[in-house]
């Protein structure tokens, strides 16, 4: 699974909901099963539509991509919940929208308008997180400055720390097995021109690439002829250059894998996977530490930027303690949310959960009825920002209503949207969990009798040769992936993908 980072002024929503770019000819009910896993749609549209329209990103759009074909429900599911309690760490609940559906593809290949080639589609999820605290209405961006090297690492941390946990395929595991190699070249190559010193780091490219760099000491000297050059790891696998340009106090880390030795050598990447203990060494850092830094810090005023940079390290985890406090009590937010979040006390010592990767059938979670309508460090993660169900999922609204009643600026869409669907008489419906999976229980022991019974009267008739032929025509399978069998009791034939 790989996580992209991404945002844009207006029109998820509607991408979301009907699908539609300009190169695409399929609408999102054709090409997509849609299954909501966490938030609701309409609150956070009207959240994102409450933001002054300034022509800045009003969200976040996070993208979890994933290499296996097919992901079940519940492991979907557990993943967002994962992945929302790590990112969102330093928040409490009700100081922010969080909305995620998955697309499951019904379409599993569709062409490549550029090379007219058959591309598979994967899994995927879509994360959408208005940049407003809901409590304070100030700006609101939990990943914070993605150009910072040590920001990278630990994002990247959470990602491989849930590929670890549910035994899902790394992008560092699979870089020239995908099919669309080029476009993670170019990926990268952009992702170079949203770092520090891009002017620098392009400049180095475009060098590399014009005047045909294929030995790793005529790029130091390249490299060298812009300042000071240091070799960091020298001589381990991880070795990197970084150069200190005239006036800077800092040195300037060369860490793309486009300026490594094995890309300038053979023009392939390396990417580094790192370790268990190095995931768990820089998650800790997220939680307790940088995560806080983004929220409490960094968006803060020059002075307090300045001064924490003074601060030794223990003294800044005294001064980031503090601002915790004095923001916890001004904002009348209570402790038992405070100590719920993870990371707010400073407590964290290791993950928070084991590291070791586990089989996908031992990872799956309670789930209530989830009905279905018919980054990366080295390759790093993060797209350009974008312009561009379906049922609700109450359980954060639920635990907003279980603290203390107290008003805060933001909470009136909520409340409005609560509201219509309760005078509607839907909202009691599903607010009865009992009610809600005795009827569900009753519909699905229903429809299992009635599929039965239909997939029967189907296996009898069906011309299995037939049936691949226009499932290839409708959904653009690859009929030479799918076997056709029959069943050990002799009955008509069983369709099995090969993957």
């Amino acid at each position: 699974m790989i996580v992209r980072y991404g945002g844009g002024n207006d029109g998820i929503v509607d991408y979301l909901i009907n699908g539609r770019k300009a190169e695409r000819q399929y609408t999102r009910d054709e090409l997509d099963h849609r299954v909501v896993l966490d938030g609701d749609l309409q609150t956070t549209d009207k959240i994102i539509d409450s933001i002054e329209n300034k022509s800045q990103e009003r969200y976040l759009h996070i993208t979890l991509s994933f290499h296996e074909s097919h992901v079940s429900n519940e492991v979907l599911k557990a993943v967002v919940d994962d992945y929302k309690k790590l990112l969102m760490n330093a928040y409490h609940p009700d100081e922010y929208s969080f909305y995620a559906e998955a697309h499951l593809p019904k379409i599993r290949h569709i062409q490549d308008n550029s090379t007219g080639e058959l591309v598979e589609r994967k899994p995927h999820i879509h994360i959408v997180i208005p940049k407003v605290n809901l409590i304070t209405e100030k700006f609101l961006n939990p990943v914070g400055d993605v150009t910072k090297g040590h920001t990278i690492e630990q994002l990247d941390a959470i990602q491989e720390f849930i590929n670890n946990k549910y035994n899902l395929d790394s992008p560092k595991d699979y870089p020239r097995k995908d099919a669309d190699y080029g476009k993670i070249i170019s990926r990268v190559k952009g992702d170079l021109y949203k770092e520090h010193h891009s002017e620098l780091k392009g400049e180095l490219l475009s060098r590399i690439e014009n005047e045909k760099i294929e030995n790793y000491s005529v790029f130091k000297d390249i490299v060298a002829e812009y300042g000071e050059l240091r070799i960091r790891n020298a001589g381990k696998t991880n070795e990197y250059l970084a150069v200190k340009l005239p006036g800077d106090k800092k040195y300037t880390n060369l860490k793309s894998p486009l300026f490594r030795q094995n890309y300038i050598e053979t023009r392939t990447l390396t990417l580094e996977k790192p370790t268990p203990k190095e995931i768990e060494k820089r998650l800790n850092t997220w939680l307790n530490k940088t995560s806080q830094e983004i929220k409490h810090i960094f968006n803060q005023a020059e002075k307090t930027r300045e001064l924490y940079k003074t601060l030794s390290p223990s003294q800044q985890i005294d001064f980031l303690q503090e601002r915790i406090k004095e923001y916890d009590s001004r904002e009348k937010l209570n402790e038992r949310n405070s100590q719920q979040t993870s990371g707010r006390t400073g407590g964290y010592k290791s993950c928070p959960e084991k590291l070791a990767r586990i089989d996908q059938s031992e990872a799956t979670v309670g789930l209530s009825r989830m009905p279905q309508r018919g980054m990366v460090y080295g390759i790093n993660g993060f797209t350009r920002p974008d312009s561009v169900s379906v049922l609700s999922d109450i359980s954060q609204r639920d635990l907003a209503e279980q603290l203390p009643q107290r008003e805060h600026p933001g909470q009136d869409v909520r409340r409005d949207y609560d509201r219509q669907f309760t005078e509607s008489g839907i909202k009691s419906l599903e607010r009865s969990s009992f009610l809600c999976e005795t009827m569900f229980q009753t519909l699905n022991e229903a429809a299992e009798k009635n599929e039965i019974t239909t997939m029967a009267e189907i296996r009898r008739n069906i011309d299995p040769v037939r049936f691949l032929s226009s499932a290839a025509e409708r959904f653009n399978i690859i009929p030479a992936q799918h076997k056709i069998r029959t069943a050990k009791d002799g009955s008509p034939p069983v369709f099995c993908g090969e993957s």
